[in-house]
């Protein structure tokens, strides 16, 4: 028998270890292995071959490159340029470059990576290449993000300095200067300047104070700025005018306070500034007096403090409080106090204008008014009249209102017996004076009757002597104002009239008021204000 030496396992084994220079002496040697050896190594070694030739064979493929020029193209357009070129398969979805912005590229020879990520710059669009498909799905917008190193940045920080100022050119201290948008901020010294340090020259400041507007002050390479603060008249109810004239925050407070708006005291007008606060402040009763205007108007706060006849708040206008307790006629003296006359003749509020009044707060209790002592046991109301804050230049105000009013109830009397006593008409004139209330007597039956003042009248029944007697009541307001300021001061000069007749006959007021304020600055640190009033007021009462 032939010798083979393919056949001898010694010379079998060897047969894996041939270098691939070798590679078909192997194969020709796995092809003549017995058969029992074929089915084994040949699967082997098919294994081995594509192992080692399949990246070679790869990796000495020409790299596939695209070339587009394209413009103002919509992206499904370019995909399809690239499916051409490339047989590879785009996979998305239609919302998704729907409403994509139009594009333009224009490369040569480019892969297809390369490609993909120009057309998807500016997009919030990514891809992924699986085998032969790309996939579009939703990413995020790229954006280029600049980092600055710490010694860059602090080379670019520069000081800020500045003065803030209130309308009335005064210098504002404790008003807080911060950055926006960042945790850099201090306050203004005693003369209103402040000095801050900013990253560069194009921030933006914030300057707050209470009772003024925030403003936003834009540097704009400014290493110097100015500001000048305007009243908020959505913070003044949240500031309050409490005892000598200190201006506070209202939740600072530990007593009650109310600040009444005066604009509602000159659409609600009335003879007596006392009836005007009616329902304005919670806790404070205002009772309107019956003597018709011009009379005194009963004040309480918080309901009466004591079983003495003097339980009105204390009323202080301008920092001085003033006598509000009413006059009799004729006598000169308190009606509250013997030897008073039966007439109210007013009382300290009603000489002031309205129109006049910048501001009033109300300090209920002892506690809130404890500064102005025992008299103020019952409540403050300060008062402050205005001196033309605020205005620049020559300003008139004129003011004109005018009320009507008319009895409200004519009770319905009977109508059936007349004046009397114990179903008896009087007789005499005494009987007439004494039985001039009472209805008690005899049948209306038109016959003559002596009445109180000694004159004979028909007795019967006069059915509308209430309505007839009564008269429609009128108040008419008139007054002019002249005002003006620049950065040193300013001024008010007002003069109002008021003409006003009661519902019951013979009974007028009459009342002229002029009021000067003025308010000079003479230094950053000194200012003097300087109000004057004048009033006239007569009530009539004729028989």
């Amino acid at each position: 028998m032939p010798h083979n030496t393919a056949c001898q396992p010694s010379k079998a084994v060897p047969a894996f270890a041939l270098s691939m220079s070798k590679t078909p002496t192997a194969v020709y040697n796995a092809i003549t292995l017995p058969v029992r050896w074929r089915a084994f190594v040949l699967p082997v070694l098919v294994f081995c071959l594509l192992s080692v030739y399949a990246p070679q064979a790869i990796a000495k493929r020409p790299e596939q490159t695209i070339s587009l020029h394209e413009r103002n193209a919509s992206l499904t357009a370019v995909f399809q340029k690239i499916e051409q070129q490339t047989g590879y398969h785009f996979w998305y979805e239609d919302q998704l470059v729907k409403n994509t912005p139009r594009i333009s590229i224009s490369v040569k020879n480019a892969s297809l990576q390369k490609v993909l990520q120009q057309c998807l710059k500016n997009l919030p669009l990514t891809f992924a290449i699986i085998d032969k498909t790309v996939v579009i799905k939703r990413g995020m917008l790229q954006t280029t993000v600049t980092t600055v190193s710490p010694v860059a940045a602090a080379h670019s920080d520069e000081v800020i300095t500045g003065r803030v100022l209130n309308d009335q050119g005064q210098p504002v201290a404790g008003a807080t200067v911060q950055l926006k948008g960042g945790s850099a901020a201090t306050t203004t010294s005693e003369d209103g300047r402040f000095r801050i340090t900013v990253p560069n020259s194009a921030a933006v400041l914030l300057i707050s104070y209470v009772g003024y507007a925030t403003q936003e002050v834009a540097l704009d390479g400014r290493s110097t700025v100015d500001v000048t603060l305007v009243g908020a008249n959505q913070n003044m109810s949240e500031v309050v005018v409490t005892a000598l004239g200190i201006r506070r925050e209202t939740r600072r407070l530990g007593y009650s306070t109310a600040t009444v708006n005066t604009e509602q005291l000159t659409t609600n007008r009335t003879t007596n500034l006392g009836n005007s606060l009616q329902g304005k402040v919670s806790g404070l009763n205002v009772t309107p007096p019956a003597g018709g205007p011009g009379s005194s108007s009963k004040i309480r706060i918080r309901g009466q403090s004591s079983f003495g006849p003097n339980n009105s708040p204390l009323i202080i206008v301008n920092g001085i409080p003033i006598n509000n307790q009413n006059y009799a006629a004729g006598t000169g003296t308190i009606s509250n106090t013997p030897g008073g006359g039966s007439s109210d003749q007013g009382d300290g509020l009603q000489s002031i204008n309205q129109d006049d009044i910048e501001s009033m707060t109300v300090l209920k209790g002892a506690a809130a008014a404890a500064l102005y002592g025992f008299r103020a046991k019952d409540g403050v109301v300060i008062i402050t009249t205005k001196t033309g804050r605020g205005t620049t230049g020559i300003g008139v105000e004129v003011n004109s209102n005018f009320q009507a009013e008319q009895a409200l109830d004519f009770t319905d009397f009977q109508y059936e017996y007349g004046q009397g006593e114990f179903g008896k008409r009087p007789a005499t004139l005494a009987d007439a004076q004494s039985s001039g209330v009472w209805s008690f007597g005899e049948k209306l039956d038109g016959a003559p009757q002596i009445q109180f003042d000694g004159s004979t009248q028909p007795y019967a029944p006069y059915k509308n002597r209430i309505k007839d007697f009564y008269r429609t009541g009128y108040s008419w307001t008139n007054s002019v104002a002249l005002s003006g300021g620049s950065d040193k001061g300013s001024f008010r000069l007002s003069f109002a009239n008021t003409d006003a007749e009661a519902i019951m006959p013979n009974s007028d007021f009459k009342r002229q008021v002029l009021n000067l304020g003025l308010n000079y600055r003479f230094t950053e640190k000194f200012s003097a204000p300087i109000r004057k009033s004048r009033l006239r007021s007569r009530k009539v009462l004729t028989s």
